[in-house]
């Protein structure tokens, strides 16, 4: 049988999304599932740096290290409207990372990354305290800086690559539960049937399946072959999302924590700081995992140890989300499991189905060539080389490409916020935004005062980038689901452009149900004291 398409993902994280480009972009007919929405786990739940792979150096792992800083280089390159460079600081105690060996190890960190950013460098104790602030001097012999990346809004990596991947004639299908995988009779491929609320199963065929639903992957193979196979040990990572800080650092910093001398992320984000994150081996349903107040607890208690003048309080925090990273199995602790990414294929399905098992944001489109090479002989025709390393995503602009999108949007009478806005969020895109406010000026009307966000970026991104609930257009779309009030004071402008466009009564009132459910996750504090918000059987290390 000649199968419907060659490939099939299941999974719209950012793995997913990257293969459905990368497979796209080389003529092969793609399709691509999502239970839910794009970016809605790990992919959208992150600490938004893109590290050049400095820690792996402590394990000797020169590869991937040398993995890390390719794709941090591709990134910036690809798309420097979302992946921006940015200088990390790490201050080094008496007792924690000795400063020589720091310093060697940046010397080789600069190597491997054959001198093309600048320097790494080591900073006094008097220079990190005036450039960290609210940093405690007890103990600290001195800083290390790295040239590192920084991706604000890393939910929109998925959706670009998503577009470009649709743009190349990619079926893009959220909301679609795949519930089996059998393979044909003549093993030549494998079906695929799914379903989305409202309309009967279907059924298709592809030449080979990839599983690529990160943490969820061990449950995927379970639900839809039977399998019992433990490919996946799941670490859960919280951050905090906190405002109103004194004397709070203006630059990312990561400090060793007191108590277990772990990593941990300070850094301004979206006119707030985000704190993070934690390490805990999730042993529920990945669908249950959020945050546990001993969570919260441990990452104010060592904030406030290295940063006593912040004096963080539970009354700071706006709202905490929580990631949970796919990681190889392993009897170790999840903080020594292997970052590599494993790309595994299933003789029970003749090597036509593959799992994705770990990885990282910053090496998604890496991990995209490695799934097609293992793909590649299963095809009925050679497989052209990938463009992805060159080709920018759809939103990439360069300086004067900018300062035209600027001046059009002034021309059409939009805020300087609202502008910035535009740009950060959907770079080049933002054009098709000016488009509909040109044909269209009542769309010109902000519907988030906090991010000058207007109504034409509502149409948009219903339009163009299938955001099919409040949650959707909000906290994976527009970014205004990350202000101040994770979203929840534009909701009612919001709900009012969805009302002009037609969207029924029953759609937005349970977007509406959906959305207070996402914000009791995410809102884990109130200012009157704790309040507990996961009773899930979880194991920390």
């Amino acid at each position: 049988m000649t199968p419907d398409y060659d490939l099939a993902i299941i999974g719209g994280g950012i793995n997913g999304a990257g293969i459905a480009r990368d497979a796209a972009l080389r003529g092969l007919r793609v399709i691509l599932f999502e239970k839910d929405d794009f970016a809605r786990g790990a992919s959208g739940q992150n600490g938004r740096m893109i590290h050049g792979g400095l820690k792996y150096l402590a394990t000797l792992d020169i590869g991937l290290v040398r993995e890390a800083l390719q794709e941090r280089r591709t990134l910036k390159r690809i798309a420097p409207h979302l992946v921006r460079p940015v200088d990390l600081t790490m201050p080094i105690r008496k007792g924690g990372h000795r400063k020589m060996t720091m310093a060697a190890g940046l010397l080789l960190f600069d190597i491997l990354n054959g001198f093309r950013d600048p320097r790494s460098r080591m900073i006094s104790a008097e220079d990190t305290l005036r450039t960290c602030n609210g940093l405690s001097e007890k103990g600290l012999v001195g800083a290390a800086v790295i040239h590192d990346a920084w991706a604000e809004y890393s939910e929109r990596l998925t959706i670009e690559n998503l577009v470009d991947a649709s743009d190349h004639r990619a079926e893009i299908l959220n909301r679609a539960r795949v519930t089996s995988l059998n393979a044909t009779d003549d093993g030549r491929a494998i079906r695929v049937t799914f379903a989305r609320a409202g309309s009967p199963a279907r059924t298709v065929s592809a030449a080979v399946v990839v599983n690529a639903t990160g943490a969820w992957a061990d449950e995927l193979l379970a639900d839809t072959t039977g399998s019992n196979q433990h490919l996946l040990r799941a670490s859960k990572g919280t951050i905090l999302v906190v405002d109103g800080l004194v004397n709070a650092p203006d630059r990312p910093i990561f400090f060793e924590t007191v108590s277990d001398r772990r990593p941990v992320l300070i850094s301004p984000w979206n006119g707030m700081h985000l704190i993070g994150t934690t390490d805990i081996v999730v042993e529920i349903p990945v669908d249950s995992v959020c945050a546990e107040d001993s969570e919260v607890d441990y990452l104010l208690d060592e904030i406030n140890r290295s940063f006593p003048r912040l004096a963080l309080r539970h009354e700071n925090i706006r709202y905490l989300y929580t990631g949970v990273r796919p990681l190889p199995f392993s009897t170790g602790t999840s903080a020594k499991v292997s970052r590599h990414h494993i790309v595994k294929t299933h003789p029970e399905f003749s090597d036509r189905l593959i799992t994705v098992i770990g990885g990282k944001l910053a090496t998604y489109r890496r991990i995209a060539e490695d799934v097609l090479k293992a793909a590649g002989g299963k095809f009925d025709r050679p497989l052209a080389r990938s463009q992805t390393a060159t080709r920018p995503l759809p939103g990439a602009l360069d300086l004067p490409e900018q300062k035209r999108l600027e001046d059009r949007a002034i021309t059409l009478g939009l805020s300087d916020q609202s502008i910035t806005h535009l740009v950060k969020v959907y770079g080049a895109r933002g054009a098709g935004i000016l488009d509909l406010i040109d044909a269209a000026p009542k769309l010109a009307e902000v519907v988030d005062d906090e991010s000058g966000a207007t109504a034409a970026e509502i149409h948009f991104v219903i339009q163009k980038e299938w955001a099919r609930d409040l949650a959707d257009i909000l906290v994976r779309r527009t970014m205004i689901g990350r202000n101040r009030f994770a979203g929840a004071n534009a909701v009612a402008a919001v709900v009012r452009v969805l009302n002009d466009i037609g969207w029924s009564a029953e759609v937005i009132e349970k977007g509406i149900t959906d959305f207070d459910a996402f914000m009791s996750k995410s809102k884990s504090l109130i200012a009157s004291g704790k309040k507990r918000v996961c009773d899930g059987a979880v194991r920390k290390n």
